[in-house]
């Protein structure tokens, strides 16, 4: 008979950040231990709140399943003897196994053939036996980023046990972990009391919690929480701002969350948005409010763990704590404000950024002039804006409030910047700096803005690539791919035409002498690596994609090379340019292994074929069409005006003999063959496409 079997382990308060890990190990070790014990079942789910963590499993059998061991012995010629009795050899082997002679049989070995074997059947064991054996290693197997030690046992765990229960269906699993003992009995909500509640059956644990005000289902406490925001909100006929960080980490903090609507004064609004929210999120876990276009409301919503009386004090306590700290983000804005920007870009100077590329005024001072130098190479751009913004990238870090809040580096300069009187281009670049803050994440808004992210975006790659700290793995202490992807994607979206080699080659000449390697390749191919990432998104084919790295590692023009990618990937559809590329890497292959240099120069003198005379007429016109059209870029139509050189070229490999022994001959033909990769080289490389 199947029954759901329950573990319950109930603790003191455990921080939100350890629960999700806790529920994963927790269906981890369970899964391998039933495994390993041949207990079967149908499904299991982990569950966490800050006071326990539960284990939850569906259709588990009353016993194990009945198992089978092979046993192997000596060569099955040595069962009996002449005589007809069992050989010493075979009463040895079954006696070893707990078992007589007449019980072998035999069973062919892969290694050794035919060999004696005894076959034992394990009879299934009770199932709660077996748990009760599992249980308290899988307790004992959690890992939390700190633990504690509080009974004589000195077991190490997140807070202290203070509660077991374990039931497979109606029946205890019986053991003790850390001196407490497995049974029935857990509690109810804090705020209540904590009134105990007894488990008759694994199957109504969580009605029998709800019944309590308890909400043990992480997803259903989470969608609970995320309908009382909603609800809140609209009674003010506002908008909850649901950060899904903040609503994860209240799911976590509370057994049964309400909400707790309180208004706050009206002076606070003067502070930046993003500091207000911060304010409320990490110190408070406090919900922020909007109207309907999106502007902040002096109100919050707080999140409490069930509900009983003096809600009132409870939004007096809420507001009198939000009031305490917005007085300090006060104070520390309105300091800010009262000091001159190049105050805090001086005191970059005592500031360490790494030792062997000097402080964070050395990287300031390389971050404009790299910003300088993209301003020059963009056409459009507006270098003015670019120099204001750029001076002052890096001028927050100093400040009393980043010191403060991290989070809010490069947001708050942006303030900082308006307030000092920068154009509100020049301001919005400072605040933007750091965009994109993830792979989906929105983009600096203006180009100006996008050139001062990609300066300072390509000094930290310079940086660590010349230090030789390239991210390996899932290693990437640095956030190098993702400060890649975002250059990678402000290039391609903004339509910026950078010249990357160039640039790589300009931010290494900044760097101090200590800073070792300058391979200019290794952050083209990384970026590469980004860039293949979002063409396979937008649904180019891999060997489109493979066709045109060539030319990007060369020129490093990315908008250049999405380009070339969109005319390749349009014309292969048509039937003539199918078989095209198969003749591109025919004449790859036979030069891959020549080791004379090559420069596509032919004498018309030395052809003996007349089919290398039309493959040369064929190529002077193509070439005459081609590279212009190349040089314009029109990619598609320069691809197309290769079309007719393939029938010609079919014949040429058909007919002509490359390889001559004269050794003229040879080396004019190779060059003609030269001539044909090159006709596309300059587009895409052919040879690779499928």
């Amino acid at each position: 008979m199947n029954s759901d079997v329950l573990l319950e382990i109930r603790i003191e308060n455990i921080p939100a950040r350890f629960i999700t890990s806790a529920e994963e190990q927790l269906k981890k070790y369970i899964t391998e231990e039933a495994a390993a014990a041949n207990i079967k079942f149908t499904s299991v789910e982990a569950y966490g709140t800050y006071k326990r963590l539960v284990l939850f499993m569906r259709g588990v059998p009353d016993k194990t399943e009945e198992s089978v061991q092979k046993f192997l012995g000596p060569s099955a010629k040595l069962l009996k003897g002449p005589d007809g009795k069992y050989t010493k050899q075979a009463e040895g082997f079954a006696r070893g196994r707990g078992t007589t002679p007449d019980r072998l049989t035999t069973v062919n070995d892969p290694k050794k053939g035919e060999v004696l074997c005894f076959i034992k059947k394990i009879p299934g064991i009770r199932t709660e036996k077996v748990l009760a054996e599992i249980f308290p290693r899988i307790i004992t197997r959690l890992q939390f980023p700190k633990t504690m030690v509080w009974e004589e046992t000195r077991m190490k765990f997140a807070r202290p046990i203070r509660g077991i229960v374990a039931l497979r269906g109606s029946k205890v699993i019986s053991f003790s972990v850390a001196g407490i003992k497995s049974g029935k009995t857990t509690v109810g909500l804090n705020s209540l009391g904590s009134p105990k509640v007894i488990i008759e059956n694994a199957d109504s644990y969580l009605e029998n919690l709800e019944k309590v005000n308890v909400v043990v289902s992480d997803s259903q406490r989470r969608e609970l929480l995320r309908g009382e925001l909603g609800k809140a909100a609209r009674r003010m006929k506002l908008t909850a701002d649901i950060d899904e960080e903040l609503l994860t980490e209240n799911t976590y903090l509370t057994e049964y969350p309400v909400c707790v609507v309180a208004d706050y004064s009206q002076e606070f609004l003067k502070l930046p948005r993003e500091l207000v929210h911060l304010v409320m999120k990490k110190q408070l876990k406090f919900f922020t409010v909007s109207d309907s276009k999106g502007n902040l409301q002096a109100y919050f919503i707080g999140i409490r763990d069930g509900i009983s009386k003096g809600q009132q004090n409870v939004e007096e306590g809420f507001r009198n704590v939000l009031e305490a700290r917005f007085r300090d983000a006060i104070f520390f804005y309105e300091r800010d404000l009262s000091i001159p920007l190049d105050d805090f870009r001086t005191r970059l100077a005592s500031v360490t950024f790494q030792e062997k590329l000097g402080s964070m005024e050395d990287r300031a001072c390389r971050v404009e002039k790299i910003s300088a130098w993209l301003a020059e190479h963009s056409a459009g751009a507006d270098k003015k804006v670019i120099k204001e913004a750029a001076r002052h990238v890096y001028s927050d870090l100093t400040s009393n409030l980043v010191r403060e809040f991290t989070e809010l580096q490069g947001i708050i300069g942006g303030y900082y910047a308006k307030h000092a009187g920068f154009s509100k281009k020049a301001a919005e670049a400072v605040g933007e700096f750091y965009f994109p803050a993830s792979a989906d994440s929105p983009l600096p808004g203006t180009t100006e803005a996008c050139l001062v992210s990609i300066a300072g975006k390509t000094d930290t790659l310079i940086c660590d690539f010349s230090l030789g700290q390239i991210p390996t793995g899932s290693e990437d202490p640095h956030g190098l791919r993702r400060q890649a992807l975002g250059i990678v994607r402000m290039l391609i979206e903004k339509n910026i035409r950078i010249n990357l080699p160039e640039l790589f080659r300009y931010s290494y000449s900044l760097l101090p002498e200590a800073a070792d390697m300058r391979d200019v390749n290794i952050p083209m191919d990384f970026l590469w690596q980004r860039a293949e990432g979002i063409f396979t998104a937008e649904g180019y084919a891999f060997d489109e994609i493979k066709s045109v790295k060539g030319i990007f590692l060369k020129e490093g023009d990315l908008n250049d090379c999405l380009a070339r990618l969109k005319d390749l990937h349009t014309l292969r559809r048509n039937s003539e340019f199918s078989g095209i590329s198969a003749l591109f890497k025919r004449a790859k292959n036979i030069l891959k292994n020549i080791k004379e240099p090559l420069d596509g120069k032919t004498d018309i003198s030395l052809f003996a074929e007349d089919e290398e005379k039309e493959l040369s007429a064929m190529l002077d016109k193509a070439e005459k069409q081609c590279r212009p059209l190349a040089e314009k870029k029109k990619y598609a139509e320069a691809l197309s005006a290769m079309l007719p050189v393939k029938p010609v070229l079919d014949n040429f490999f058909l007919k002509v003999m490359v390889m001559d022994k004269n050794p003229q001959i040879k080396a004019n033909r190779l060059n003609l063959v030269k001539r044909v990769t090159m006709l596309a080289d300059n587009i895409a490389d052919l040879s690779v496409l499928q």
